[in-house]
């Protein structure tokens, strides 16, 4: 497995930043960033995992879309907003961790296309 870390000082992951890394595998967000921007990790077909920390307060519209072996998220609580299809498409998902507020706008919005009868979720 090849690993690279990228120490910046931002705030942003822009658009597109990291669409189609097919060998990335895992992703830990660091805790300085606040927003993850639309199309940020569109068609990271091999991510598996990704571990999003509290701080994170935005995660735009197809931010995750078609990370088909994407098998967990957690989600921070204080998490404001979630964009239309962030997570579009992630076939293999077994759990989710996500705010009971968003709990009406899952399965038409944020996991459009994805069978939520099938995976374990928690609201915090």
């Amino acid at each position: 497995m090849y690993t690279r870390v990228i120490k910046i000082n931002l705030k942003i992951i822009n658009n597109g930043s990291f669409a189609d890394c097919v060998s990335l595998k895992e992703l830990k967000i660091p805790n300085f960033l606040k927003e993850i921007n639309k199309f940020a990790f569109y068609n990271c077909v091999s991510l598996e995992k990704i571990i999003i920390p509290k701080n994170i307060q935005v995660i735009r519209k197809y931010a995750f879309c078609y990370c088909i072996s994407l098998e967990k998220i957690i989600l921070p609580e204080n998490i404001e907003v979630i964009g239309a299809a962030a997570f579009r498409d992630c076939i293999s998902l077994k759990k989710i961790v996500i705010p009971e507020r968003f709990k009406d706008v899952m399965k038409d919005d944020i996991f459009d296309n994805v069978d939520l009868s099938k995976i374990d979720i928690t609201y915090i």
